[in-house]
């Protein structure tokens, strides 16, 4: 049976995605650096070049390490196989002068990850935000690779602080609100 011209274009067209889309990765499957994640979100958010200069910056650094992480971590069990199903993706929106980013996978989560702990019904609320929150700390990470530095993350700590921002985390059990610029021991609500 021989393809006709229609069916051999379904593997070469471009994939039609909604206007609103964003195209997080390139053509070789590598997520975009934090400077095309800027574009990115200069031509979502429908802001002149030039605008927001700083603001943008951050919100590719952070759009960046964020996709980078699902990238990385999500797809895969904690043993290494890949997910049959999964969902990770974006949402980027501006209502007044706020801006808002969130990030969102189905991948084993961030406690799980950490402990490299499949199970976590035996640990306590306490173990669990302790791991949740120290996935935010400079040079930890699950990593088997020892030239991981586990700096992703921190830098977005890093970034949100810069604006008076906040985030929030979803994972397991916990719902953690943080606000890194708030004050030593006042930033974080259970």
């Amino acid at each position: 049976m021989t393809e006709t011209q229609d069916e051999r274009d379904l593997y070469t067209r471009e994939p039609m995605m909604p206007k609103d889309t964003l195209a997080l990765y390139y053509a070789d499957g590598s997520v975009c650096s934090p400077r095309d994640m800027a574009g990115l979100c200069y031509k979502h958010l429908g802001w002149e070049k030039g605008q927001h200069v700083e603001v943008v910056q951050s919100l590719g650094q952070i759009l960046h390490h964020t996709f980078l992480n699902t990238h990385e971590w999500a797809r895969h069990s904690l043993d290494g196989v890949p997910l049959r199903s999964g969902t990770r993706g974006v949402n980027l929106r501006q209502y007044d002068s706020m801006v808002t980013l969130q990030v969102f996978d189905s991948g084993p989560g961030l406690v799980r990850r950490i402990l490299n702990q499949e199970d976590t019904q035996g640990i306590s609320w306490n173990e669990e935000i302790d791991a949740c929150l120290s996935c935010f700390k400079e040079g930890v990470s699950s990593a088997v690779d020892v030239t991981r530095t586990g700096s992703g993350l921190p830098d977005v700590v890093k970034e949100l602080s810069k604006w008076s921002s906040a985030m929030q985390i979803h994972t397991g059990r916990v719902h953690i609100h943080q606000n890194p610029s708030a004050p030593e021991g006042r930033g974080t609500v259970l």
